[in-house]
């Protein structure tokens, strides 16, 4: 698709009444018609495709699963660990859009390895 169809300008909000870093704005995408109407046809055949080809444990982003099933499979893993080894469980909870950047994930993993062995063997690591 020719960059003129696909060229988008990207505008802050803010969020409060004076933003003082990036996280107190939202952004919004300014785009021409083309390149909407051109999203919104892929969007509609990549509807069509994905739900055959995506994971039934994949529920952020997909039409008709919700983010909270996550959340109460999550609850009833733990719960299942606690009745299966009440005293030796240990649960991980990263939130990924303030981490990411910023963990080392080789540092993490042998952490991991080191402590906690079976849960790796558990995630096929």
């Amino acid at each position: 698709m020719p960059k003129v169809f696909t060229a988008t300008t990207i505008s802050p909000i803010s969020k409060t009444a004076s933003p003082a870093t990036w996280s107190e704005c939202r952004p919004i995408s300014l785009c021409i018609v083309t390149n909407k109407i051109c999203t919104k046809l892929m969007t509609i055949r990549l509807g069509r495709i994905l739900p055959k080809v995506l994971s039934l444990l994949q529920s952020g982003f997909v039409l008709g699963r919700l983010l909270s099933d996550n959340v109460l499979l999550a609850q009833e893993l733990i719960h299942s660990f606690e009745s299966l080894r009440p005293k030796a469980n240990v649960v991980f909870k990263i939130d990924m859009a303030k981490v990411y950047d910023r963990i080392s994930w080789d540092s993490f993993i042998r952490f991991a390895a080191e402590r906690f062995p079976t849960v790796l063997d558990l995630l096929g690591g």
